[in-house]
């Protein structure tokens, strides 16, 4: 497996968690892999082999359970301040959503019942009509 792919396994392993909330998530991703790629770059402009430094920038980088930890740590306010948007958001829009059809609903309604008597009338001013005056 090449470094970009062994990179991009390790940062999708570390931001799975972040799924719900796709925007931290790429912002995390972007941020782990420009560390790696630092990291890697540095050791190999110290004069490491990339074997060597592909194993310099994963040991200081850390274990994938301590850097979740610290993600998440670091990300909680706002994974939380989103939690209670969503949550607003559902509660707000099911009951609009629910008053929004009954509005449209009762629109159509009352445009058929609208036509419905246009049509009983001029169907009452016909059958007069020709009650008046017979045909010849």
């Amino acid at each position: 497996m090449s470094i970009e792919e062994e990179i991009k396994s390790k940062v999708r392993e570390i931001s799975r968690d972040l799924e719900e909330d796709r925007e931290l998530q790429l912002d995390v991703e972007m941020e782990l892999e420009s560390h790696l790629w630092e990291s890697y770059d540095n050791a190999l402009d110290r004069g490491l082999s990339e074997a060597e430094s592909k194993e310099h920038a994963f040991k200081e980088f850390g274990e994938i359970v301590e850097v979740k930890s610290r993600i998440i740590s670091g990300n909680i306010k706002r994974m939380k301040s989103r939690a209670r948007l969503k949550v607003l958001l559902w509660y707000a829009f099911l009951p609009l959503a629910l008053l929004s059809a009954l509005y449209l609903g009762w629109s159509e309604l009352s445009e058929l019942h609208m036509v419905n008597d246009t049509m009983r009338n001029k169907t009452r001013i016909i059958a007069q009509v020709e009650k008046d005056s017979p045909l010849i």
